[in-house]
């Protein structure tokens, strides 16, 4: 059924892929502000600094709530989100939190090389329950 949509006529709000990207941005964008205040260094940063650091923070949430979808859509289907299972979103929240570990652990343990965060920025983070929220995509500035 939703399977067989023409994309081509119906659009890009369509496609379910579309959808989560939408909706991580939009609920990980003002999350990554409302953290500000508990980061060193962030609360008097230059105003376009604070501003790239969310956006590249949001963006990394996109991305890994969209590997979430595609993990839980290769078992459950592409279009898993018009008939949600606990199932699918228990696996959609672990494989995000999973990813969020995986990410965080490297950080901290300086498997990024100079290519990422320093050690003390990445424990001046603190744990954030977007974790919890939307697969809890955590991709950090």
């Amino acid at each position: 059924m939703p399977e067989q949509l023409n994309q081509e006529t119906q659009g890009l709000t369509y496609l379910p892929e579309f959808n989560i990207v939408i909706f991580a941005l939009l609920l990980n964008f003002p999350w990554e502000f409302l953290q500000v205040p508990f980061y060193g260094g962030m609360p008097t940063a230059e105003h376009g600094q604070g501003v790239k650091s969310c956006t590249q923070a949001t963006i990394g949430d996109a991305v890994i709530m969209l590997v979430a979808f595609w993990c839980v859509a290769a078992f459950a289907g592409r279009y898993w989100l018009l008939r949600p299972k606990f199932a699918h979103i228990g696996s959609l929240v672990a494989v995000g939190v999973g990813i969020t570990i995986l990410i965080e652990k490297l950080a901290v343990s300086g498997g990024w090389g100079k290519a990422g965060p320093t050690r003390s920025e990445c424990l001046r983070r603190s744990a954030s329950a977007s974790h919890l929220c939307c697969s809890g995509s955590s991709f950090r500035r």
